[in-house]
Formats: C-alpha cells, structure tokens, sequence
C-alpha cells in the first residue's frame, strides 16, 4: 500500500509516497512538514527539513506510540513512556521534554511550544 501526501512549499505542489505494508495510526502537521506513525510503531517524516523537523532521527524509533507537531519541530511518545523531540529549539519548545521526562501520557505541540501530560495528571511546558 502507499499514501500520497501534497505538501504547498514555496507555491509548489511536491508529492511524498511513504511505501509500506503498514497502516497509518496517526498523522500530525508542521507548517510544512508531517509526521506519520505507522502501525508497526515506526514513524516517517515527509516535507521541509529546514530546522531538522523531519530528521533521519525520526527513522530510528521502533517503539512510538503517539506523535504531535508544532511549527518547526516533532514530538515522539514512546512506548517506555519517554518522549523525544528534535527539529527547531529556538524558543526552548523541546528543552522540557528533553528533561528525563518519564511516566508521560500524552504529548502535543503548539506554534512554538510542547506539553506532556504526566501519568500523575501534572503538566510539562
């Protein structure tokens, strides 16, 4: 199987096929890049790579289980129920998640920010 993605860049239709046996889980949307999580818990990463945001990085978790994305950066909740982030740090949006977060439940992205929310229902931002 394999899905066609339409990114607008600079005024240009580009097209990304991401081939895999796999189904999508989830889909998560930069400005101009996307983040898919696949059913076997891999991630692919499509679109502008300006800031890292679609790292080869990305290619290397086996384990995802939920994505998110903010303008220029990614967000990955593992399995272990640790996150990684990569892509634009300008504004610090991945520091907090880079502070040995554990016992996280869920991730999401604004613009320029992230936020986990900790099994113990307190929030990271």
């Amino acid at each position: 199987m394999f899905f066609l993605l339409f990114n607008i860049l600079l005024g240009e239709k580009k097209t990304h096929k991401i081939v895999k046996t796999n189904k999508m889980n989830v889909i998560a949307c930069g400005i101009a890049h996307t983040v898919v999580l696949l059913s076997d818990n891999t991630v692919q990463c499509l679109g502008n790579n300006s800031w890292k945001q679609c790292d080869l990085l990305c290619s290397t978790f086996t384990n995802v289980i939920r994505v998110a994305c903010g303008a220029y950066h990614s967000v990955a909740l593992l399995s272990d129920n640790t996150v990684q982030c990569w892509g634009n740090n300008d504004n610090k949006q991945c520091d907090p998640l880079h502070q040995n977060l554990r016992d996280v439940v869920q991730v999401v992205c604004g613009y320029y920010h992230s936020v986990a929310l900790l099994s113990d229902g307190t929030v990271k931002c």
